[in-house]
């Protein structure tokens, strides 16, 4: 059995948004989604996060998109690592690497992380059905004013502003953590 999913009723809107922090502009999407969409989103990320735990699949270093981790329990565990006996009394260099996935969710390739959560998490059948259909045949343009650029079909990234993005990058970035 197969998930199909019907022609998209919306088609996801981007628009220029300067940050506070930055001369640059960046296009964060906008998505106007079905309270049954966001329910289902909802329930299938549900489902997700307790096969994960069930199977101790989620990177035990992650912080980011993790129920009671974040930033600070980053710093904490990076600190422990840099302050523990064997980095700093036994005379060890300690050499800290730092990626900037800022764009992360506009980068991942939707075969590979298709293959990634068949083969490294095992999610077959219906429900990779679902996955597969959740990524493909979506549609962006751009809306500045009144003007509207061509409708161009998604070939990379993540749906944002969704609760299974996070997830779902999640388990495409977990080989940085040494699991798939």
């Amino acid at each position: 059995m197969s998930a199909k999913r019907p022609p998209p009723a919306t088609s996801v809107n981007r628009r220029p948004w300067k940050p506070r922090h930055s001369r640059g502009s960046i296009l964060p999407p906008i998505s106007n989604l079905s309270i049954v969409s966001k329910i289902l989103k909802r329930l299938v990320y549900n489902r997700m996060v307790k096969y994960l735990r069930q199977h101790d699949l989620i990177p035990h270093l992650q912080s980011a998109y993790r129920r009671y981790h974040s930033t600070e329990t980053a710093v904490l565990e990076v600190l422990m690592d840099i302050t523990s006996i064997l980095a700093v009394d036994s005379g060890n260099l300690s050499v800290l690497t730092l990626l900037d996935l800022s764009a992360a969710f506009d980068t991942v390739d939707h075969g590979i992380l298709l293959q990634r959560l068949q083969k490294s998490y095992g999610i077959e059948g219906f429900a990779l059905d679902l996955f597969r259909s959740y990524l493909t045949d979506r549609v962006q343009h751009v809306r500045r004013r009144l003007s509207s650029s061509e409708t161009k079909v998604v070939r990379f990234g993540l749906p944002q502003g969704s609760v299974l993005g996070p997830l779902i990058l999640l388990l495409s970035n977990s080989f940085l953590f040494g699991v798939a």
